[in-house]
């Protein structure tokens, strides 16, 4: 019962994991762009990533194949998760709602799976491993270019 939508639709429960990371790119921009959300969660959500992955400093280097990119792909996704729990679940179910392929059954359930804990943690974990193979992919892809 703890999974159901708490305004008593019981038949809308929350997102799984990869259905809430597919709806991440989407989520951010509609987020950034829209007006319901106050302008200094906006700077912080993009310029804390943005300041960790510009300075030199890194918990893992990015020279080690992997994990070096794991530590920049949890911070990007973490700034998404506090931005999207810090803004009311509606803001976040407009904001998915005015998206192409979304409708809002669909947004609903990524808003709630974005304030469930355990699911929002599984995001967080998956959603990293995730973001951090593509990066290294690109990076390995760029460098055997280069070299070419």
């Amino acid at each position: 019962m703890a999974d159901r939508d708490p305004r008593g639709d019981a038949s809308i429960r929350p997102a799984g994991v990869g259905e809430t990371l597919r709806s991440s790119l989407p989520l951010l921009w509609g987020l950034l762009r829209s007006r319901e959300v106050p302008r200094w969660k906006k700077v912080a959500g993009i310029a804390a990533p943005l300041l960790y992955v510009l300075v030199p400093v890194d918990v893992l280097p990015d020279v080690i194949p992997l994990a070096g990119r794991v530590d920049d792909a949890g911070v990007w996704l973490g700034a998404l998760l506090l931005l999207a729990r810090s803004v009311p679940t509606g803001v976040v179910e407009r904001t998915l709602a005015g998206r192409r392929g979304f409708g809002p059954r669909r947004a609903r359930a990524v808003a709630l799976a974005l304030r469930d804990p355990r699911r929002a943690g599984a995001f967080l974990v998956v959603g990293t491993v995730a973001l951090a193979v593509v990066l290294t992919a690109l990076t390995v892809l760029v460098v055997v270019a280069v070299i070419r």
